[in-house]
């Protein structure tokens, strides 16, 4: 048995995510302070040598050499992983990890098609139908009091059919006054949570 098939591709895909988001955390800490010690450099760094180390262990010897060049690049540039731009709103973001993202995206369409059998009408139905659950107090032992309460009460139904369920999901691009309070990749919805009570 070769390593590549003793390695579970989905796995690994979902541990280059994990990094590349603590790397997006920290290299968005370190543009707003500056501070040596927010230095994101370590963390991307991991993230290429993570994606060089799956990509030889998954036998793509091809994307690996392209993955390698791009890393030697870095390395060789001024500025190395500390590299900034402005998307055109003046948001901060790392061209290194986007780059890194690109390369996630292309192993992701290794993955056999994650076919939900549940479709978007499902999500409206049972977003309109979540009013009585959320409020039963045989279920919960209030009602929701707040904005927190019927977020955290519908995200619960929600995870159970879309397990790839996201909190306060990150956008590449940001919207104007939009602030998403939760996301389903599988579906591609953006959901924002109100609170309304009568006075």
């Amino acid at each position: 048995m070769t390593m590549a098939k003793s390695i579970d591709i989905q796995t690994v895909i979902a541990n280059l995510e994990e990094q590349a988001n603590k790397a997006t955390a920290q290299f968005n800490r370190w543009s707003m302070t500056g501070e040596d010690w927010d230095d994101p450099s370590w963390i991307i760094a991991v993230c290429f040598i993570q994606l060089l180390a799956a990509l030889e262990a998954l036998s793509m010897p091809e994307l690996r050499s392209n993955v390698y060049s791009e890393y030697k690049e870095v390395l060789a540039s001024p500025s190395k992983f500390l590299t900034e731009a402005s998307t055109p709103d003046g948001e901060s973001y790392s061209p290194v990890l986007s780059g890194f993202r690109r390369y996630l995206l292309a192993l992701k369409a290794l993955l056999p098609s994650d076919k939900h059998t549940t479709v978007t009408k499902d999500l409206l139905d049972i977003i309109r139908n979540v009013h009585y659950v959320i409020t039963d107090t045989d279920v919960f032992p209030i009602a929701p009091q707040n904005e927190k309460d019927v977020h955290l009460r519908i995200e619960a139904i929600l995870k159970c059919v879309f397990p790839d369920l996201k909190r306060k999901p990150s956008l590449s691009k940001q919207i104007k006054n939009f602030e998403p309070d939760t996301g389903i990749p599988s579906l591609k919805p953006l959901l924002s949570t109100n609170f309304c009570h009568e006075k």
